[in-house]
């Protein structure tokens, strides 16, 4: 689709892609709000906040904002809470129609809507706003939807990353890149991106694992460049494209929240399928529950034999830690909890409880006990 016929209508992926933001910013921005009473939500490629007639994802996170503001709960805890937000589209023309957009709506006297700008992503993040927020006690979040996979560098990514109380949705056409992975000749900007990021490079054959082995190599540079273990990779196919949202986060809170929307919402346990998906009812058909009941045995086959050679390799872990490969492999702790039961009932590990008040069967692999050392579990040979 050409550049600027992309925002003339919502294609059944940047549905799923939008409706992905909508329900992490909704759980993100209630939780960080109630608990520091103050955010920076930055939208670095916002576009012109609508996509056909549907919103787009700058009127999507105002809506969000309002909402989240106007919750009695939160206003309660911190009446005189602050939300700054920054609007960022390299394109002018799509600056001018986003500003028209916002100027039909009410906002929440605690929102503050900085002036949008319409600068390069490299420029944007060197601009005096965010050299007044980097540094302060403030939490952020950075959504970055490029329309191109080149026009990001690690180095931004890094800088940016750098800054304290920071989370990043990052939205990359992994698609394009990977069927010219393996091409003879690499367009320029491609090979640049390969280096740049992923394990494998220019020389990296992908062969059958394909998208899903080429998005890894992404995911595991993005965890070794910015030195953090809570990336999240969550595919979304729609057919003839299959391109995906990485989550970057300092927290192991954020990969919790995405893991919840993916996988609730995933029929194979893979990926967000977007592919029957129409234009006039995609937002009902998306996230009907009916329509996602696909058999994940597969996924959690392949899964079942990485919890068990890290069983094997480390002899004994705590809950703690399972719980914590649990979310780093986006997964979530009832899958976990079934194979070590089955795993228990060949007797195949020995439970070992640390505190006197437990709870003989379980094996407190959960949210609640993320940090609570309860037991350890081997495994015997």
């Amino acid at each position: 689709m050409p550049k600027k016929d992309f925002f003339e209508n919502q294609s059944a992926e940047t549905a799923t892609k939008i409706k992905f933001y909508q329900e992490y910013l909704t759980v993100y921005l209630f939780k960080i709000l109630m608990s520091y009473g103050k955010c920076f939500i930055a939208d670095f490629f916002c576009g012109p906040g609508k996509n056909g007639k549907k919103n787009g994802s700058p009127l999507v996170l105002i809506d969000i904002a309002n909402k989240v503001v106007n919750n009695e709960t939160v206003k309660s805890r911190h009446p005189d809470l602050n939300l700054f937000i920054l609007f960022n589209d390299e394109n002018r023309h799509n600056i001018a129609l986003l500003n028209s957009e916002l100027s039909k709506l009410n906002f929440n006297k605690n929102i503050v809507v900085l002036k949008p700008s319409s600068l390069k992503f490299s420029d944007v993040i060197n601009n005096n706003i965010i050299d007044v927020i980097k540094n302060k006690d403030i939490p952020k979040f950075f959504f970055l939807d490029p329309f191109s996979y080149s026009t990001i560098s690690m180095d931004e990514l890094k800088k940016i990353f750098s800054f304290p109380m920071v989370e990043i949705l990052l939205f990359l056409p992994t698609f394009f890149s990977y069927r010219f992975s393996e091409a003879k000749k690499i367009p320029p900007k491609t090979k640049k991106f390969l280096k740049e990021f992923t394990t494998g490079g220019i020389d990296e054959n992908y062969g059958d694992f394909g998208i899903y082995r080429f998005n890894n190599a992404i995911k595991e540079k993005l965890v070794s460049e910015l030195d953090t273990k809570y990336v999240g990779c969550y595919l979304i196919d729609a057919g003839k494209t299959k391109n995906t949202l990485f989550l970057i986060s300092k927290r192991i809170e954020g990969m919790i929240v995405a893991n919840k929307i993916f996988q609730r919402y995933s029929a194979d346990g893979e990926c967000l399928d977007a592919k029957e998906i129409g234009h006039i009812n995609y937002q009902q058909r998306l996230f009907d529950p009916t329509k996602c009941t696909g058999d994940k045995f597969i996924s959690e086959m392949k899964y079942e034999m990485k919890l068990v050679e890290i069983l094997k390799k480390h002899k004994r872990l705590k809950n703690t830690e399972l719980f914590e490969f649990t979310v780093i492999n986006q997964v979530l702790p009832k899958q976990t909890n079934a194979i070590i039961k089955k795993l228990d009932k060949k007797r195949k590990i020995r439970i070992e409880y640390l505190t006197s008040d437990y709870k003989k069967g379980s094996y407190y692999i959960s949210e609640s006990n993320k940090n609570n050392e309860k037991c350890i579990i081997s495994y015997k040979e």
